[in-house]
């Protein structure tokens, strides 16, 4: 066994705590000499602790990867922790906080001055105010009243489930002892359950004609409805659940058995128009009419198209392969998939002609063009969306080798490999490369060449 006496041991423990120092040092002197990213302008020690630019009096960055990061631009700022787990965010009209999935808290300013609070310690607390109207407080399980969410005007709560009242503008629902007993009021419209025996809800127009009624008996297995009776459309659908459903329109007739196992439905029209669906496996559909145009042919999960003159659809071994193309009065997006390696998304407007796109070989390499003209290279890029928020401000950096961004004619393209290790920026004119933030540096503008060494300058540019 070899020996090593104590004063060896001591001089190795020095040497080993005199380099650990000096690369402390030599990173704390890159930090503060100025290692500036090329790509956003971020100084500080990448990729984890970065600072600024402060692009005007109104705009500041920090971020602390992956811990939290901060933002400011204008009237907006975000505070992002842990995320998605904490943020806070202001703007002029709204003030957002939340730990998730524990605690939100959200103010919004509406155009006339009045403002709308609403917030939740989940799952016992719910509180608010409003300007129109008035705060609320509720507490689960003993009750209290909710204002303006889960698409009510009010909401009154008393020992779930013994009392539920349900307010919407002029329409009152009323539970007791849900979902055994409820009770519907309001002008034009009316009903009541006793579940699971019967149930049966109305509805009128202001005419007096009637819009639907809908009856249920010995819940979920009886139903018959009738629908859209104040339309040139009506609807009759009569259901034995799940065995048995006949849904008789004017245009069409829907037969199901055992649904959604089977289901068949045919145009009135013209018979060659139908739909057959053995779910989840086989769906066929063939229709061309006025109001609808659409082919369908799957084989789940082998192969399936789907095509309408607004959407195209078309895959293999879902989720593996597949295509997609959406049109809109506004864009057309067409989409494609290679799951997991390889995504395309392309998007253009059909106003202006604006194209973006991103193409991904994933985790390796991805492709952006934006609206602006932007182009951006990027790898290695883990993370399997455009996220531009919360995700690519605390975690994007800390994965990212290589970075290339190109502006345009006029504001010229720059690069960077490992979180600015070694960097290039070319501008029509001005050109600058530089090595571990600037302790090597040549530059270049029209007629003058200058470099550093050891953040020391030479030359005249």
């Amino acid at each position: 066994m070899t020996h090593i006496d104590a004063p060896s041991k001591a001089a190795a423990c020095s040497a080993f705590s005199c380099a650990a120092w000096a690369a402390v040092l030599f990173f704390a002197m890159i930090s503060l000499c100025g290692c500036t990213s090329v790509i956003d302008g971020e100084r500080g020690l990448p990729p984890f602790v970065g600072y600024g630019p402060n692009n005007g009096t109104d705009s500041a960055h920090w971020a602390v990867r992956p811990v939290a990061s901060y933002d400011r631009e204008g009237d907006r700022s975000d505070f992002f922790a842990l995320w998605p787990l904490i943020r806070s965010t202001r703007t002029a009209t709204t003030a957002k906080d939340w730990l998730l999935p524990l605690w939100y808290d959200g103010n919004l300013k509406h155009p006339d001055g009045t403002e709308d609070h609403d917030g939740f310690v989940l799952p016992f607390f719910f509180y608010g105010d409003d300007s129109h109207e008035g705060s609320y407080f509720m507490t689960l399980p003993l009750g209290g009243v909710l204002k303006g969410i889960l698409g009510q005007d009010h909401i009154l709560w008393g020992a779930f489930p013994f009392f539920i009242r349900l307010i919407d503008r002029t329409r009152v629902s009323t539970h007791v002892l849900f979902p055994f007993f409820n009770r519907v009021t309001g002008p034009f419209r009316d009903g009541w359950r006793l579940w699971p025996f019967y149930g049966r809800y109305t509805a009128t127009t202001e005419g007096g004609v009637k819009k639907y009624d809908r009856r249920y008996y010995l819940w979920p297995f009886f139903h018959a409805q009738e629908n859209n009776l104040d339309t040139s459309r009506p609807v009759n659908a009569r259901w034995f659940w799940p065995f048995w459903g006949d849904v008789n329109a004017t245009t069409f007739r829907e037969l199901a058995f055992f649904w959604p196992l089977l289901t068949y439905r045919v145009s009135k029209d013209d018979p060659r128009n139908f739909r057959f669906q053995f779910f989840p496996f086989v769906t066929r559909e063939s229709w061309e009419s006025p109001r609808r145009r659409i082919e369908q042919t799957d084989v789940f999960p082998i192969f399936g198209v789907k095509e309408s003159p607004t959407y195209y659809r078309q895959y293999f071994l879902y989720p593996i392969q597949r295509r997609e193309r959406i049109v809109s009065e506004s864009r057309v997006k067409e989409s494609s998939w290679i799951l997991p390696i390889y995504w395309h998304h392309r998007a253009k407007h059909r106003v202006h002609g604006v194209e973006e796109e991103v193409r991904r070989l994933y985790p390796f390499v991805t492709y952006v063009r934006r609206k602006d003209g932007t182009r951006e290279l990027r790898a290695f890029d883990p993370l399997p969306f455009e996220d531009g928020y919360g995700f690519e401000r605390t975690y994007g950096k800390l994965f990212r080798i290589f970075h290339r961004v190109d502006r345009g004619l006029y504001d010229g393209t720059a690069w960077e490999v490992l979180w600015g290790l070694v960097q290039r920026e070319s501008k029509p004119r001005k050109s600058r490369f530089s090595f571990l933030g600037g302790l090597f540096e040549s530059r270049q503008t029209p007629g003058r060449r200058g470099w550093s060494l050891f953040w020391i300058p030479f030359g005249d540019a």
